[in-house]
């Protein structure tokens, strides 16, 4: 499918009521407009009918839940547009004031006091040498405790090196610095570059002193539980980016500052200051049917367990894999397969923080609120005096907050978030003067050709009933107090137009308008077709054109692509504002398959001498098969990517892509035990799938052994993972590549009791 950017007609020119705007004189336009704005002044009998249609959808959701739109929040509370600003990933308040720092994923940051609205926010720095493929970026940032003296922050972010190059930094930067950018110290460089483009996590806390770094597996969950990478790790450093001695990971001895591990994707983290636990989300994994969104507590030394547990250590569905005695376990973890989905619904939780202010009722106090990226809200979770949860399941608080992706407590006590499209803010209105509220605000049309006509309407209300006063700002140095203004625009360009509603002693903001006007310049991608079915590891070539409406085809330097990946629900960026008339895509041939829904979105932008911007989209998919992975007999725990499930199982991929599948040397099933024989493809346990052009039943064979199971044999249930001090397990080493030592079977066969000596056996 494809689509074109271009001017759509307003409301009325439909119903006949007013020519477009291209065909109005100079000399009409006052007349049209006068039109527009009182049509949107109709009588009292309109109002009324329109209070009437509101209760009867009202009494319609409380009826039926499903045929109501509109956003839920819990009731004695009001949400407010802050700011409207493309991807901040994170933002600080300084300690001690209204003072709002804001990081965004392209390297900006600003400052800003959020005393009165619209935000005003000054770019004090820029971080230039930025890689911006797939989710890297500027991640995240941290204040240092003694920022108003010293004005140090923590900065984790991915320099623009190549990919044999080190990868993510950690920097300290002076904001007190006369050039902040050059004030940079380098505290730390993964000398394991960027092996995927997702699952990076990368928060930054400040803990006892020290500085916390939340790493991801890196595209790859197999890297997790390897010794040799910084996959997964909870990094540690003092404040002057030294390094502690007294880490104790497997991981340690490669990477000293990992702390903790085993985390897919730790994307936000945060510290209670009553209990002195830090809290972090991990996002779970795509197999709809057994992911779990995890929230944990860190601990020194504790491994999460990715990808060998999700939820609690004792999940049954990681029964093989997953163990208490080696394993953290989720304090708290929502399924996917909770959703209304036949098939489950994605998720990724966003971690947040525990309210400890008192502008919310005394109820919330001590709670855990968070949120979820694909799902759009928030929920909290009481917590006792501990700091663990009192109720099996999270309760609702909002839902369609947005692409959620930080959460933060304000000065004031209230809760503020940020999207990808902005930030935002919720408060209790339960009593004293509180700002006005923007339901929404909107154009009669977005884009058209000059002099562009538009209505501008918004509904808005006041908590404490006061009268409000409205302040359009049109972006053009122009601006109206008419509730429901009729502005032209004469001049060919962007405009940025917001609502400001006031009551007299507070203001509240809409999100900005974008407003273009003028003819767009046409933009067309020529190749490939959208029909095109792509496989792993094709490089595919995009080819695109622009043409101005004014002076012709347009240099290949006005021509900007954007490539996101969408996955079910959600989406993730590939590339963004790569210039020319040519666009190569590298399709990936492993790590993060394109299991469910997955395809890319590819948009060209064509801008013109006067800035003006149209677009064309398309949408490529891949070529897609299923791949069953079975046993016989059924039951056995096999691990495809590093992931275990239980076979038989089944997943679409994309047709030549490079799955590793690795069957177990013996597994016990049902009290009896068996030993790998061979896989149906003639590979060995452990091999690389390539995927075929048809349907296909990969089979693991096994060969019955005898009994097993109970505590003579309670070592076979746990695979390959090695304990200390436990002889009937296997080398960690071996158990890494997923091969077990040769008398594994010979010493766990014994009697009812562990064998008599501790000596680690002897390995193949």
């Amino acid at each position: 499918t494809h689509t074109h950017t271009h001017r759509t007609h307003t409301l009325q020119e439909r119903a006949g009521l007013l020519p477009t705007s291209a065909q109005l004189q100079p000399q009409q336009i006052q007349t049209h407009a006068l039109k527009i704005s009182r049509m949107g002044r109709r009588g009292s009998n309109a109002m009324l009918l329109t209070v009437l249609l509101k209760l009867f959808c009202c009494i319609l959701c409380w009826l039926d839940t499903s045929v109501c739109a509109e956003p839920y929040l819990v009731p004695g509370f009001a949400r407010q547009h802050v700011l409207s600003m493309e991807e901040v990933v994170k933002f600080r308040f300084i300690p001690g004031g209204t003072s709002l720092l804001i990081g965004c994923r392209t390297g900006e940051f600003y400052i800003t006091d959020t005393n009165s609205l619209p935000l005003q926010p000054t770019l004090f720095m820029k971080i230039t040498n930025l890689r911006l493929e797939g989710e890297q970026g500027m991640l995240s940032f941290a204040l240092d405790p003694n920022f108003s003296s010293n004005g140090y922050f923590y900065v984790f972010y991915s320099p623009d090196m190549t990919k044999d190059q080190p990868g993510f930094r950690l920097s300290r930067f002076s904001f007190f610095d006369y050039d902040v950018l050059a004030s940079e110290v380098v505290f730390w460089q993964d000398p394991y570059g960027y092996p995927g483009p997702y699952h990076f996590g990368g928060d930054v806390v400040i803990y006892d002193g020290h500085i916390l770094v939340t790493l991801g597996d890196k595209y790859y969950a197999e890297q997790s539980q390897d010794p040799d990478d910084s996959a997964s790790c909870v990094l540690r450093f003092r404040l002057d980016g030294s390094v502690p001695t007294d880490h104790n990971t497997p991981k340690t001895a490669k990477v000293p500052a990992c702390w903790a591990w085993g985390l897919r994707n730790p994307w936000r983290a945060s510290v209670d200051a009553v209990t002195n636990r830090v809290y972090v989300g991990e996002v779970g994994s795509n197999s709809q049917s057994l992911a779990r969104e995890d929230l944990h507590v860190l601990k020194a030394g504790a491994n999460y367990g990715w990808p060998f547990c999700e939820g609690a250590c004792d999940n049954p569905d990681y029964a093989a894999t997953c163990d208490c005695n080696q394993h953290e376990s989720a304090i708290y973890s929502y399924p996917h397969s909770d959703s209304d989905k036949p098939t489950g619904a994605n998720a990724a939780i966003i971690g947040g923080y525990v309210y400890r202010d008192s502008q919310f009722p005394p109820y919330y106090y001590g709670a855990y609120f968070f949120g979820d990226y694909s799902r759009q809200w928030i929920k909290y979770l009481p917590l006792d005096t501990n700091g663990d949860p009192t109720e099996e399941d999270a309760i609702l608080f909002a839902t369609e907050v947005g692409a959620i992706v930080n959460i933060e407590p304000g000065p004031e006590g209230s809760l503020w978030y940020s999207t990808l499209a902005g930030v935002e803010r919720i408060i209790n209105i339960g009593s004293g003067n509180f700002p006005p509220v923007v339901r929404w605000a909107q154009p009669s049309a977005m884009d058209g050709p000059v002099p562009f006509v538009v209505l501008f309407t918004a509904d808005a209300y006041d908590v404490n009933l006061d009268p409000i006063n409205y302040r359009w700002f049109f972006g053009d140095g122009t601006s109206s107090t008419d509730p429901s203004p009729v502005k032209v625009f004469y001049t060919p360009g962007h405009y940025s137009v917001i609502l400001q509603v006031s009551d007299g002693q507070a203001q509240a903001v809409s999100k900005t308008i974008k407003i273009q006007a003028g003819t767009p310049p046409q933009a067309l991608i020529t190749s490939p077709s959208p029909t095109l079915l792509f496989r792993a590891g094709e490089r595919v070539v995009v080819t695109g054109q622009g043409v101005s409406s004014q002076t012709g085809p347009l240099p290949a330097g006005a021509l900007h692509w954007d490539v996101i990946l969408n996955h079910d629900d959600h989406v993730h960026p590939v590339l963004q504002n790569s210039l020319g008339s040519t666009l190569t895509l590298d399709v990936p041939y492993d790590g993060h398959s394109f299991q469910d829904d997955v395809y890319f979105i590819i948009t060209l932008w064509a801008v013109d001498e006067a800035g003006l911007m149209g677009s064309h989209t398309i949408r490529l998919h891949p070529l897609e098969v299923n791949i069953t992975i079975a046993s016989d007999p059924p039951g056995v725990t096999i691990f495809k990517d590093g992931i275990p499930r239980i076979a038989p199982y089944t997943v679409d991929s994309m047709v030549d892509f490079h799955h590793y599948v690795a069957a177990p040397p013996k597994s016990c099933i049902q009290g009896k035990e068996y030993i790998f024989d061979r896989w149906s493809n003639a590979q060995p346990a452990s091999h690389m799938l390539l995927v075929p052009v048809v349907n296909r039943v990969y089979t693991a064979f096994y060969t019955y052994l005898g009994p097993c199971g109970n505590a003579r044999t309670e070592c076979l249930v746990k695979g390959c993972k090695f304990v200390s001090g436990d002889p009937c397990q296997c080398d960690p080493e071996c158990a890494y590549h997923g091969d077990c030592c040769a008398d594994y079977h010979e010493l766990c066969v014994q009697a009812t009791s562990p064998p008599a000596t501790t000596t680690k056996p002897t390995t193949t």
